[in-house]
């Protein structure tokens, strides 16, 4: 199953996904999980210490090629029109997470455990922030995401941005379970209630991060409905330092909490075939707005007339 960590910098949002990551490695060592760190200012790969790989978000061409091979074919010297995605067809390859080494990926992962580690790309340094727009570099992410066949027992996670991205793009429904990261200010609940007042699908749920008193969850359920609060976490000063012995003791007091977000994550029901009708549907939206226009193509006539929809 997938499930995003979502807010800005500050809330705790990629120390609080990190310390899942690892609580799933003590509990459920045996279970296939892929982490996907897609945030802009990208930090994920330091706080598992595992080495970041090749990215994503610059190989699109690569992915494509792997997931589509079709895609080859239907567009000349491979000039792969980089849409926010392509429909799942019968010549779609599909990812099996108990079988990921299979599919010529291990380029743009890192392992550690059983979690296979990815990024799209980060603006963490002079260099990169000269290649690309950060929007850009999500389109092989969203490719990959939606060709990865996850069964319950699988974890997907993503550590990712409030930002649009996740609203106006096929991200939105890309996630069985979305956990926003909240602290207990009026301007992380506001962030929140924006979001959500926008958001298209309704499977988001709170996590009330660095509580330090009862007062502060007192006003947070002031403000933000309890049906959609998730879990909420007390603040630890010696996890924000990444004491590794403190993350320990944080991982044991906390178990109960992370163990809420496994049982939500898993208790949600996936219909496959809505699912692909969905983002079949935005493909044909997308490429009809001004895709096809800007590719001198009619992208959907020469996709879709050439590849059976996935049924």
């Amino acid at each position: 199953m997938k499930i995003a960590f979502m807010w800005k910098w500050g809330s705790g949002k990629t120390t609080l996904s990190s310390i899942f990551i690892k609580y799933l490695e003590n509990k459920y060592p045996m279970s296939n999980k892929i982490v996907f760190d897609v945030d802009i200012n990208s930090h994920l790969s330091e706080e598992l210490w595992i080495l970041p790989p090749e990215p994503l978000g610059v190989n699109f061409q690569n992915i494509a090629n792997i997931l589509e091979p079709n895609l080859t074919s239907v567009f000349p010297e491979n000039n792969i029109p980089e849409v926010w995605t392509y429909p799942i067809t019968d010549k779609s390859v599909l990812i099996n997470p108990s079988n990921i080494e299979q599919y010529w990926l291990e380029k743009y992962y890192s392992k550690k455990w059983n979690t296979y580690f990815f990024q799209a790309g980060n603006y963490i340094d002079q260099q990169s922030w000269k290649h690309s727009c950060y929007h850009w570099m999500l389109n092989s992410y969203e490719l990959l995401i939606h060709h990865i066949r996850d069964e319950n027992s699988d974890f997907i996670i993503a550590d990712t941005t409030a930002w649009s991205d996740n609203l106006w793009t096929s991200l939105y429904m890309a996630y069985d379970l979305c956990c926003f990261i909240v602290e207990p200010t009026q301007r992380s609940i506001q962030v929140y209630k924006d979001y959500i007042k926008t958001a298209w699908e309704k499977n988001i749920y709170v996590i009330v991060n660095k509580i330090r008193s009862e007062s502060d969850m007192d006003f947070v359920l002031k403000n933000i409905n309890e049906e959609q609060i998730l879990t909420s976490f007390a603040f630890n000063k010696s996890v924000y330092r990444e004491q590794e012995d403190a993350i320990s003791g944080f991982i044991n007091l906390e178990e109960a909490n992370f163990q809420k977000i496994v049982d939500k994550l898993q208790g949600t029901n996936k219909d496959w075939n809505l699912y692909y009708k969905k983002i079949s549907d935005l493909y044909k939206k997308e490429v009809n707005w001004w895709f096809s226009d800007f590719h001198w193509i009619d992208l959907e006539k020469l996709y879709l007339n050439k590849n059976k929809l996935w049924e």
